[in-house]
């Protein structure tokens, strides 16, 4: 049995060094595609692109949740696909410009959906379930 292991591990190990490094680059690409669709609109499961899959996201959460949520998701996607296209073109590690710029847009995008109107409820407990009138 262990020569079955090693016969395996010995045919997948340059298939996982390839993908290792190949990676970044798809999950880059990936982001750039799915943020295009955003401006190009087309019909569909990428209709309204990274934009309406954000807000799909968000959607799930209710509405008070649904900004913060779905901002942090759209400027994550964002930051990614900049911070791994800053990485690619000064010469540093794709992954870790992708990891950062995800970090970074997912926080500003929840601080940017935690401003927007309805985020915050506006009523106290007792106004909610006072009766209408």
């Amino acid at each position: 049995m262990s020569g079955v292991v090693r016969g395996v591990k010995k045919i997948f190990k340059p298939v996982f060094r390839a993908v290792k490094k190949i990676a970044p680059y798809a999950v880059l690409a990936g982001a750039v595609i799915f943020t295009a669709g955003a401006a190009l609109a087309p019909a569909g499961a990428m209709a309204g692109g990274w934009a309406g899959a954000s807000a799909s996201i968000g959607s799930l959460f209710g509405p008070t949740l649904a900004p913060i949520v779905s901002g942090a998701v759209y400027q994550s996607g964002l930051g990614a696909a900049i911070g791994g296209g800053i990485a690619a073109a000064t010469g540093q590690k794709i992954s870790r410009g992708i990891k950062g710029g995800a970090l970074v847009g997912s926080l500003t995008g929840a601080a940017t959906g935690l401003l927007a109107p309805g985020a915050v409820p506006t009523r106290t407990l007792a106004q909610a379930n006072a009766p209408p009138g």
